[in-house]
């Protein structure tokens, strides 16, 4: 008696198995949107970037691809840091009015620290300066998300990046 009822159980599981409809399983591979428009770029010149996303229709997440594209700036131009530092200037710090200049000592390059002009001391005026600002001076690297990315090429590069949407 005892093994025909477990019998009966294990057809009876058997057939459900083949009679559920495929939304109640899960799929083996992820199905994915096309990709959306690139934005605005972040700057006109000197190294803006720009994004698109990707969403994953099986997941609750997505792809977010940046893209930098350098356009040289022209001569005379402002560095960029010192553009997004120049927008605290005359601005009540401490109850002084400070003109303010791009400090690159700092641990996270792609925070947006500043020190003002004549002061020995630097202030964290954003956690994050606008994507496309280079990390360094020189070099061939900027901030994309807050995190500084080494470009192989100055002129153009991708980069993607998992995100939860």
């Amino acid at each position: 008696l005892g093994f025909q009822k477990l019998l009966k159980m294990f057809l009876l599981l058997m057939i459900l198995q083949l009679l559920l409809p495929a939304a109640f399983t899960v799929p083996s591979m992820d199905v994915w949107d096309s990709w959306g428009p690139y934005g605005e770029c972040s700057r006109s010149c000197g190294g803006g970037v720009t994004t698109r996303t990707r969403r994953c229709v099986t997941h609750r997440f997505g792809l977010i691809r940046f893209q930098a594209q350098k356009v040289d700036c022209p001569e005379g131009s402002r560095d960029f840091r010192e553009e997004q530092c120049s927008q605290f200037d005359g601005t009540n710090f401490q109850g002084k009015r400070y003109k303010w200049l791009p400090y690159y000592g700092a641990e996270n390059p792609c925070e947006l620290n500043c020190m003002p002009r004549g002061e020995n001391f630097y202030y964290r005026h954003r956690s994050g300066v606008v994507d496309g600002t280079p990390c360094h001076p020189g070099r061939r690297d900027i901030c994309v998300g807050g995190v500084c990315k080494v470009t192989s090429d100055p002129a153009v590069f991708n980069i993607s990046r998992l995100s939860l949407f």
